[in-house]
């Protein structure tokens, strides 16, 4: 089977084919060139989209440099404000302990002085005398024992303890 005739021509049903085929070709090539300038347009236009958006990137970052650092500056700021509230705190719990034993110490005081001052208002009883080693200054064995036997003792306690003396 031979597609041409003797001469070379091509059989007429080829030539038919040939000639079809032809167009399709040319038809599919103006479709190629038309896809092709529709995709050049659009690759143009994704280079243009990726070209502004680097461009939007590099001005964001350059935007948020100034604010990484002014977060930085804050952070640090917050971190230091952070110690210094828990120094704090630790100091005033330590002023507050402090405070409370000097209030303590000062009721004590007070309630010494009251006490002190209703010893020296008690009357010495009349057989109260001191005996020679309670009148002498540096004598050994000194004690309020040279002064107030036990019961004149008992009687004065009694009466700096009553009243509530040492309620303050």
């Amino acid at each position: 089977m031979f597609d041409e005739q003797p001469d070379g021509d091509p059989h007429g049903e080829c030539a038919a084919e040939i000639a079809r085929l032809t167009a399709e070709l040319k038809e599919a090539r103006q479709d190629l060139r038309i896809h092709e300038g529709i995709n050049v347009e659009r690759d143009a236009r994704l280079v243009q989209a990726e070209e502004r958006i680097r461009y939007l990137t590099m001005d964001l970052e350059e935007k948020e440099r100034p604010l990484d650092a002014q977060m930085a500056r804050l952070n640090a700021n917050l971190i230091a404000a952070n110690e210094k509230v828990l120094f704090l705190d630790r100091e005033y719990g330590r002023v507050c302990k402090e405070l409370n034993l000097v209030r303590a110490e000062v009721e004590r005081l007070k309630a010494v002085d009251k006490l002190a001052i209703r010893f020296l208002t008690w009357k010495l009883p009349d057989d109260v005398c001191a005996d020679p080693c309670a009148s002498m200054p540096g004598y050994p064995g000194r004690s309020g024992t040279n002064l107030l036997n036990a019961p004149q003792a008992r009687a004065m306690l009694a009466y700096v303890l009553a009243d509530g003396a040492t309620k303050t």
